[in-house]
């Protein structure tokens, strides 16, 4: 059985064994903190590893033409820059810690009419030129193969001030509901191409709409702004085959799970451990209706040592018999994860998958 096979059975079919797969990746102090204690020099880790690794499709999903990359301020440890989606930014030069984020381009509808200029999804340069000779060589391929689609609480975060975009939620509803349905036009005109000319095995919706102590706006909030989006894009890819449409959303996310649902999402991840979002949660919320989860497996119980590792895989694991998921770390890897420890907690997770 494939690498593609063995995915789509593992989130169609709750008695079949997912393949190994590490999703979010590591950081990039871990593979720095690696190398020569166990990784060789320049090596990629999912090939080092035996690792199966998400595949997406390269289609430009954000504003064209960029704005033109420049640096405002530097300085030894900082660069303040204003970067291709027109956000500024402080940047750090050592490790890989957020940016410091200074302005967004979206402020109110003018500026946001003025933004949306530079979003024209029959742009032809969002797919890539050499588009048909990737097509032809996807039909043989034996990986997933899936899509990035930036969802309506994402795209008001990317490109509107966090909190004048919290203000814009209460203040111009009317605006806000305009966003969420020119960003679904957006992306069902740009995207019917990818999914018309591909088999597309899977859609990450990325929201990152959760702290860890719950979502970013209320429920009834997600109902009225995003639930529309979430419903007109879910039933397009299904009607195009997609039968595995995903939201990413870090943080205690578990009071949004009915809406997405509801609104025609399969599942979810990475399921945040510390934020008390596991797989047994997720079921139970689900209450019996279908649902398909990547993630859960929880990162800091593998910087805890070997026992703290078999103990994770113990308690999780034997929900495989009725879950539609793929276990993989709650997110990146980071770097207080030894080579060994992480060594170790793969063979644990292969062994208990056999």
């Amino acid at each position: 059985m494939t690498t593609r096979q063995q995915f789509l059975r593992a989130l169609s079919d709750t008695d079949a064994k997912p393949p190994v797969m590490e999703w979010m990746g590591w950081w990039p102090e871990t593979v720095e903190a690696w190398t020569g204690k166990g990784l060789p020099e320049g090596a990629d880790p999912y090939e080092h590893f035996g690792l199966s690794r998400p595949h997406y499709i390269p289609v430009a999903f954000n504003p064209r033409p960029p704005f033109e990359v420049r640096i405002l301020e530097e300085d030894a440890d900082t660069r303040t820059v204003v970067d291709p989606t027109g956000v500024i930014k402080k940047e750090f030069k050592h490790g890989s810690a957020m940016p410091h984020y200074i302005e967004f381009p979206i402020r109110d509808r003018p500026t946001y009419e003025a933004y949306v200029e530079r979003l024209d999804p029959d742009d032809h340069g969002r797919y890539p030129p050499n588009w048909p000779q990737m097509v032809e060589a996807w039909k043989t391929r034996d990986y997933p193969l899936g899509m990035i689609i930036r969802g309506p609480f994402a795209f008001g975060r990317d490109f509107v001030d966090f909190a004048e975009l919290m203000m814009l939620y209460m203040d111009d509803t009317a605006l806000m509901r305009e966003i969420s349905e020119n960003h679904a036009e957006f992306t069902e005109r740009l995207w019917t191409r990818a999914v018309t000319e591909v088999e597309v095995d899977y859609v990450v919706l990325g929201e990152d709409m959760a702290y860890k102590n719950g979502p970013m706006i209320s429920p009834a909030q997600v109902r009225e702004f995003c639930a529309p989006f979430y419903q007109r894009i879910s039933g397009f890819l299904k009607r195009h085959g997609v039968g595995v449409i995903i939201v990413d959303s870090d943080g205690d996310m578990r009071p949004l799970l009915e809406i997405f649902l509801d609104s025609g999402i399969t599942g979810v991840l990475p399921l945040e451990a510390n934020a008390g979002v596991t797989p047994s949660e997720i079921l139970r919320i689900a209450d019996g209706r279908p649902v398909q989860m990547i993630g859960g497996i929880d990162k800091t119980k593998l910087a805890a040592g070997r026992e703290a590792i078999d103990a994770e895989l113990d308690a999780k694991l034997p929900l495989i018999e009725r879950a539609a998921w793929i276990p993989s770390v709650d997110h990146s890897v980071p770097p207080d994860v030894s080579y060994d420890d992480y060594r170790y907690y793969l063979d644990a997770l292969s062994d208990r998958l056999q």
